[in-house]
């Protein structure tokens, strides 16, 4: 302790910032990481948000460069915003499917979705709620012996087909449409 009192202040400064340093370089790394993993800056075009089922949303846009954009949703404007889907390569037509992302949007809600697409900022783009009808955007052959048992967790679950919502995907489903 008696080496600390006896160190100048401009030393004791100098320290300080050297212990600082990397908290700052590492709060600037993880900001830039949040972004887009874009190449540059893309003016987004004809952009385009259908709910596809209950719980899955297409987004579907152009750009003005090739480049690789991601999707951030939220319930609001305001609302904390979360990571909905993104491009596997730098293109100018795209399409996120939220679902190829293991996204879950809640039934009958909409959201607010925003593009990344570089440094510019984001693109707000509305994703309406998806109608009452618990069987909306499924055709009842997407049943098969091959989904029927997978719960929530297993590789092969698929939470559309999971019509009651009770965690599986079993012949009950099957029932809710009033064609089979």
């Amino acid at each position: 302790m008696n080496t600390l009192k006896n160190l100048k202040p401009s030393t004791l400064l100098i320290l300080f910032s050297a212990l600082l340093l990397p908290l700052v370089l590492g709060g600037i790394y993880y900001t830039t990481q949040i972004r887009s993993k874009a190449s540059g800056s893309a003016e987004i075009l004809d952009a385009k948000a259908v709910r596809i089922s209950n719980v899955a949303a297409e987004i579907s846009f152009r750009t003005s460069i090739a480049v690789q954009t991601t999707l951030q949703c939220a319930l609001s404007r305001t609302g904390v915003r979360f990571f909905a889907g993104e491009d596997a390569d730098a293109t100018t037509q795209h399409l996120i499917n939220t679902q190829q992302f293991n996204v879950t949007l809640n039934t009958n809600t909409p959201y607010y979705c925003y593009i990344y697409s570089g440094d510019q900022k984001p693109t707000e783009i509305f994703v309406p709620a998806s109608p009452l009808s618990k069987t909306f955007g499924i055709d009842g052959s997407a049943f098969s012996n091959d989904v029927y048992g997978a719960c929530k967790g297993d590789e092969d679950y698929d939470p559309s087909l999971d019509i009651n919502q009770d965690g599986c995907v079993l012949l009950n489903d099957l029932n809710e449409f009033p064609e089979y």
